[in-house]
């Protein structure tokens, strides 16, 4: 995690708006999506106006765009690895159908980034900024983020159907993502690092499987050819061997996990009866 990241990723956004081209490459995709759910988990500590909200809301919806120009490069890098003289017709028409696809996805982010910076959403965000806690560290976020990875290890690590239940799995790299982002958000704080980077590696594992399965449903639709059989059945155990890969990632954070005094349960129970009475 980059320092200035961490800091203040409003003042970061804002100069991705302004500095985006409209040849959007890999890493301004990936930055542009990244930067936005830091954005999500400071203001998260913030009293936002009702404007500022909506500033935010228009933060999401370039995150998503950006995710799924993000999502294209990176099933173009994935193909790459399964690149073999034999495959080439496939490959090849594979390849061509995801640059079409990026290429309208390109078009529809410079479309909604042309339209922000008509609404100066730049210099809101900036405004926004000024606002954010300066304080390096705060334990209290770490108390939250300490339960709910309590409940996360309970309800979804633990869980045989995780093995099964491929939506499962992906709704866990989705809370851990979260988890990770409002870690970081706790500022220096080791424990806050450490629990970052140990978010990150489940997250990365399962996301690396996600995107084989990506790859899998893409060319599945699109490659009907009896040539296209072979590539199929290499993307189909890449696929495989990744989803292993990050059901163990899983099994090794839910190791390394040093839990509450409390126990899970008694901590949902807990949760539940604050509710009930709130």
């Amino acid at each position: 995690m980059k320092a200035s990241q961490a800091q203040n990723p409003f003042q970061l956004y804002a100069k991705l708006l302004q500095k985006t081209q409209s040849n959007i490459g890999p890493e301004q995709a990936h930055r542009l999506r990244t930067t936005a759910r830091r954005m999500q988990a400071f203001s998260q500590r913030m009293d936002l106006s009702r404007r500022e909200t909506s500033v935010m809301e228009e933060t999401e919806a370039i995150r998503k765009r950006a995710g799924k120009l993000r999502d294209i490069d990176i099933q173009l890098t994935l193909l790459e690895q399964v690149q073999t003289p034999n495959l080439k017709a496939p490959i090849g028409s594979l390849q061509q159908h995801l640059l079409e696809k990026r290429a309208r996805f390109e078009s529809k982010l410079n479309k909604r980034l042309k339209d922000l910076r008509k609404k100066e959403i730049g210099e809101r965000i900036i405004a926004i900024s000024k606002r954010m806690p300066t304080a390096p560290a705060h334990p209290g976020i770490m108390a939250e983020v300490h339960t709910d990875f309590a409940l996360l290890i309970h309800d979804h690590v633990t869980d045989p159907k995780l093995k099964t239940d491929d939506e499962r799995l992906h709704d866990l790299r989705t809370r851990l993502k979260k988890l990770r982002y409002r870690a970081e958000s706790a500022g220096t704080l080791p424990e806050a690092q450490k629990m970052a980077a140990q978010l990150k590696k489940a997250q990365d594992a399962i996301g690396h499987w996600h995107d084989w399965k990506e790859l899998l449903s893409t060319a599945s639709k699109h490659l009907q050819e009896p040539n296209a059989i072979p590539l199929l059945a290499q993307i189909r155990s890449l696929t495989a061997s990744a989803h292993s890969a990050a059901l163990q990632a899983c099994y090794i954070l839910a190791a390394d996990f040093n839990a509450p005094k409390k126990s899970p349960r008694a901590v949902v129970q807990t949760i539940r009866s604050h509710s009930r009475t709130a």
